[in-house]
């Protein structure tokens, strides 16, 4: 799990970059009042990714992240596939 969670960090990683590059080009240009307003968008697009991958949750004593209860749900669902009884169809006959 901390692997997944960490690949999705370089990945936002590998995005935000340029974005904050461009959105802080095109601020300083365009926006005379606050020229870092592109810089910040791009902080925030970063700090909510983090807050709903939670990298850390797990040694932070926090509640886990959005992300983990996706996982949580989906390793759910695939227990209960499992779990659930054959029907007599599915079950294979028999040589008498």
């Amino acid at each position: 799990m901390f692997q997944v969670k960490l690949a999705l960090d370089g990945l936002k990683d590998m995005v935000l970059l340029p974005a904050s590059l461009v959105l802080g080009i095109l601020s300083i240009l365009t926006d005379r009042k606050s020229p870092a307003s592109g810089l910040h968008t791009t902080m925030r697009w970063g700090r909510k990714f983090d807050d709903y991958v939670g990298l850390y949750s797990a040694i932070d004593e926090q509640p886990t992240s959005q992300l983990d209860g996706h996982f949580e749900r989906a390793e759910l669902s695939m227990r209960e596939r499992t779990r659930k009884p054959r029907s007599s169809e599915d079950q294979p006959a028999s040589d008498d």
